[in-house]
């Protein structure tokens, strides 16, 4: 559970660091949220209740459902991507596991 909050504290703050000028004297604010299931509405109230007092504005939400981002979310904000997708977390540990060179920390053995 500690990864999950850790995930969402991150996108959080990367909201916080995209906000400009521009974007704080607009009055309403283009969201996409991308979700690996169709969301209950409370679940979307929530995310998007959240996303609106973060970024200090009306959002106007458009919503997609991709299986193929497995669990999590993807918030596009203008040309600004958080991906909180379970799909990236996984390339992420994939490419770090890639990049273990098992002969150097000594296992001759490998499966």
């Amino acid at each position: 559970m500690k990864k999950h909050s850790e995930s969402v504290a991150s996108i959080k703050r990367q909201i916080r660091d995209y906000q400009t000028d521009s974007q704080q004297e607009a009055g309403r604010r283009e969201v996409r949220l991308t979700t690996a299931r169709e969301l209950g509405g409370s679940e979307y109230e929530e995310i998007v209740g959240k996303l609106s007092k973060q970024l200090g504005k009306e959002l106007f939400v458009e919503k997609r459902v991709d299986p193929a981002i497995i669990g999590g979310l993807i918030i596009q904000v203008g040309d600004n991507i958080l991906d909180g997708s379970v799909v990236r977390q996984l390339k992420k540990y994939n490419d770090m596991m890639t990049g273990i060179d098992v002969k150097k920390i000594g296992v001759t053995d490998a499966v």
